[in-house]
């Protein structure tokens, strides 16, 4: 298996702002494939005072690799 840990921030519409990966999987297309998935995800924003807010959170995404026989 592969572990990739992205750190991310999320919009107050909970968009993904921005992706970075933490940890790599030590597979480049792992870790575009993460960033790529995750930017495509809508999170329920944080909030501060009942209000939506921009916040930083962590992704771990695990990868189990097998081969095709």
């Amino acid at each position: 298996s592969s572990d990739v840990c992205s750190s991310d921030l999320v919009n107050h519409d909970g968009t993904v702002k921005r992706v970075s990966v933490k940890k790599s999987s030590g597979h480049q297309i792992l870790d575009k494939v993460s960033k790529e998935t995750i930017k495509k995800w809508i999170f329920i924003p944080a909030k501060s005072m009942g209000l939506p807010v921009e916040s930083n959170i962590q992704v771990p995404i695990k990868f189990v690799l097998t081969e095709l026989n």
